[in-house]
């Protein structure tokens, strides 16, 4: 069986603080992620005894051909996600509320938010 090679390469998000959820919202997930302290490394859906621990809900909005992942933090932040995979970023969509651009930012990385 092949071995999946997904993050054994850079992500390229981009990311953005969002005033609302745009819809509509095709599905919805509960997320936990748990990154090993003094890393990057994250470890998702597991359960721990240690670790510094991430929870969100992630709604996907799929629209005009751009799915965006919007995840809702705890304390109600919103947090849009686009995923430009190997392809050149396009536009942002007029539809997403943009509040400012994060992407550039290590405080709205998982692993910045979860310190």
């Amino acid at each position: 069986m092949p071995v999946s090679r997904k993050y054994a390469v850079i992500e390229r998000e981009r990311r953005y603080l969002v005033r609302t959820l745009p819809g509509p919202v095709t599905s919805v997930r509960e997320i936990e992620d748990r990154y090993v302290t003094g890393t990057r490394m994250r470890l998702r859906e597991v359960r721990a005894a240690d670790g510094t621990v991430v929870r969100k809900r992630r709604h996907l909005v799929s629209r005009d051909g751009v799915v965006v992942a919007v995840d809702e933090l705890e304390d109600g932040t919103l947090l849009a996600e686009i995923d430009d995979a190997e392809t050149p970023p396009g536009p942002v969509p007029e539809w997403l509320d943009v509040i400012a651009d994060v992407s550039g930012d290590e405080a709205w990385t998982g692993v910045g938010l979860a310190r």
